[in-house]
């Protein structure tokens, strides 16, 4: 393939660029929150201690998590700018880069029709619902970054297979992507897959031996550190993984929000005609439903919610398997794949629009419950914090977590404001469990007054005052 036609299949990330540029102007979002822990809002300069160390411990103090390139990252983007623009500039960055590198990787997979081939892989890609999680939300930089190296890892190891470029560059890849989420360990196994659909001409075990050897190090690491090989959570049955495992596998083929009929018909119509054209093309159909199986021990998903983090994941290899459709050169087969092809793009950017519609809203909810407590919150200051309750929780923003929206560097100064969500919401889980009234009985005698945030009006309304300075709580 000449320079001038890699250059052509650069357009599909130029389209993701165009397609998700008004993320660029949302702000942060529930854990995106957390990221301030990087930033010593005093000096207002890096921790980069903290940086560093998630290196050598787990990830944010949790357990079984280890993704200390994702924590360099936000140290960049706190070094640069506290502005909410620069986080999400480099998640999209990352996803045009995933859409080029996937665009490529179709290209030498179906050699006789390169174009036609990366371009519709690419614009599965970027049109996929599942795509707008790690893109318009910085938390889920977890996943665009792991998802990233991924497919570097793909492109160069098939230019490596066909005598271009050298091993260690997907090598690095490899171990790039396990830095930043724990999905990567797959990755060997991903290209295998890659070697079957494609068609080895040499002993496979020399060529992929380095790559499972690296990633077997690197859960020893895991190990060593933090006790556990994976994130595997122990109290989900097998039966309930089999259950997420299907519901990830239907969000891939049929995302909410997308017509769900007109995408899985179009998509099972190219994955017949790529099984069609290429016996070997049958491999990705494992592949597929094997990156689904790191999320499914984690996801708890509710009605219509689209888990894009962990979608995501497969999405690469969905467009693979789209692109193989088109390496036939018969008429008929190109006709059936080109028409199946864009009715699945069509739904799967009306899903993809409306998620990205979902996210608008969402932003502009977290916004203007910003503007309403720094209003409301005027008179706090420290001894005599502000309650708020009756606050959205996620997707927009974990209760816990509202109090951020008043601290610096996300507002010009510190107002302490407590959320009273687990005060005053009883808990469907543990009905007898009520929380902790201590922060109640300190706003009744020195808070600055407690707010009721209505939806409907995006304001903070006053609660109205006690008539004691006795609270009594009823098990009610």
């Amino acid at each position: 393939m000449t320079k001038a036609a890699r250059l052509w299949l650069l357009i599909p990330a130029l389209l993701a660029v165009a397609w998700f540029w008004p993320v660029l102007s949302h702000g942060f979002r529930s854990d995106d929150f957390l990221t301030v822990y990087y930033y010593d809002r005093d000096a207002g300069a890096v921790h980069w201690g903290r940086v560093l160390e998630e290196w050598v411990r787990p990830w944010f103090g949790v357990r079984d998590l280890y993704r200390p390139l994702v924590s360099f990252t936000f140290g960049v983007n706190w070094a640069a700018s506290t502005a909410p623009s620069g986080f999400h500039l480099l998640n999209l960055l990352l996803f045009a880069g995933t859409v080029a590198f996937v665009a490529l990787a179709a290209a030498r997979l179906v050699p006789q029709r390169p174009l036609l081939a990366g371009f519709a892989a690419g614009l599965v890609v970027v049109l996929h619902p599942a795509a707008v999680e790690p893109t318009a939300w910085v938390a889920a930089r977890t996943t665009g970054l792991q998802v990233f190296f991924s497919t570097l890892a793909y492109w160069t190891f098939l230019r490596w297979r066909d005598g271009d470029g050298r091993a260690i560059v997907p090598l690095l890849a490899v171990g790039l992507a396990c830095a930043s989420k724990e999905g990567a360990v797959l990755l060997p196994f991903s290209l295998l897959a890659l070697d079957l659909v494609r068609g080895a001409d040499r002993p496979r075990w020399r060529t992929h031996l380095p790559f499972f050897a690296l990633v077997a190090g690197y859960l020893l690491w895991r190990r060593a550190l933090l006790g556990v090989f994976t994130t595997a959570g122990a109290s989900q049955t097998l039966t309930e993984r089999a259950a997420n495992a299907a519901t990830l596998l239907q969000q891939l083929v049929a995302p909410p929000l997308a017509p769900a009929a007109w995408t899985l018909t179009a998509l099972a119509v190219l994955a017949a005609v790529a099984l069609a054209n290429r016996r070997r093309a049958f491999w990705c159909l494992p592949w597929l439903a094997g990156l689904l199986l790191p999320g499914t021990t984690h996801v708890v998903l509710h009605d219509g919610e689209l888990a894009g983090r962990f979608v995501f994941d497969a999405v690469p290899a969905l467009a693979l398997l789209v692109a193989i459709a088109f390496a036939r050169a018969e008429r008929w087969r190109t006709v059936i794949a080109v028409l199946a092809g864009l009715v699945a793009l069509g739904a799967l950017a009306v899903g993809g629009r409306a998620w990205l519609q979902r996210y608008d809203g969402d932003d502009d909810t977290v916004a203007s419950a910003q503007r309403a407590l720094l209003t409301a919150a005027a008179d706090a200051a420290p001894g005599r914090p502000f309650g708020v309750t009756g606050l959205p929780d996620l997707p927009v923003l974990q209760p816990p977590l509202w109090g951020f929206l008043t601290q610096r560097p996300f507002a010009d100064r510190d107002l302490p404001v407590v959320g009273l969500a687990n005060v005053l919401t009883r808990n469907e889980v543990a009905p007898a469990v009520y929380g902790n009234a201590v922060a109640l009985h300190a706003l009744v005698t020195d808070g600055a007054g407690v707010g009721l945030w209505d939806l409907a009006s995006r304001t903070v309304r006053p609660a109205a005052r006690a008539t004691s300075d006795v609270v009594e709580l009823l098990r009610d």
